[in-house]
C-alpha cells in the first residue's frame, strides 16, 4: 500500500420497491332507469406499487370532463353508485400511496351511467263523442305519447 492511501469499503442496505400504478376500474358504463340503482363498479386492475399502502378515493361528476367533480369518501377499489340516480352521471377511482406517490392519481377507465328520462304515461284525447245505438265510434286519439324510460311502448311500439 501506498503511504497516506487509505482503503475503505462501505455498504449500503436499502429497499427497493415497486413502481407505483394507479390501476384500472372496468369502463363498460351501464343504462338504468330513471330513478334506478347502478351496479356496483368494478376494479379490472387494482392499484399497487410504491410503499404498498394504498389508499382509494373515487369522484363523480355530471359532465365527462370532471370539471367539478364530487369527491366520494370510499376507500375500496370497488364502488356501489347509490341508488335513486336521476341524470348521466361518470365515476372515476384514484389511487395513491403513503410515501411515494402521496397525492391522488388517476386510474385508468371512466364509469358512465346513462339515466333515461323519467317515464310518462301520456294523455288520450278527452273531447269524446256521441254514438247511435250499434254505431261506429271515432279512434281514440292520444294527446301526448307515452315517453321515457326504457323499452317499447305499447299504444305506439316505437322506443321509449
Amino acid at each position: 500500500m501506498q503511504p497516506n492511501v487509505h482503503n475503505f469499503h462501505r455498504s449500503l442496505a436499502g429497499t427497493v420497491r415497486p413502481v407505483f400504478t394507479t390501476g384500472a376500474i372496468s369502463a363498460t358504463g351501464e343504462t338504468i332507469c330513471y330513478n334506478g340503482n347502478p351496479g356496483i363498479i368494478g376494479s379490472s386492475a387494482d392499484a399497487g406499487g410504491g410503499d404498498g399502502n394504498i389508499t382509494y378515493q373515487w369522484q363523480s361528476s355530471l359532465t365527462p370532463d370532471f370539471a367539478s367533480p364530487t369527491v366520494i369518501s370510499n376507500n375500496a377499489a370497488t364502488y356501489d353508485p347509490p341508488a335513486g340516480l336521476t341524470a348521466t352521471t361518470w365515476y372515476r377511482r384514484q389511487a395513491k400511496d403513503g410515501t411515494y406517490n402521496p397525492t391522488f392519481t388517476v386510474s385508468s377507465g371512466v364509469w358512465q351511467v346513462t339515466v333515461r328520462p323519467v317515464f310518462t304515461a301520456g294523455e288520450i284525447s278527452t273531447a269524446g263523442e256521441t254514438i247511435c245505438y250499434n254505431g261506429n265510434p271515432g279512434v281514440i286519439g292520444s294527446s301526448a305519447n307515452a315517453g321515457g324510460a326504457m323499452g317499447t311502448s305499447p299504444t305506439s311500439g316505437k322506443v321509449v
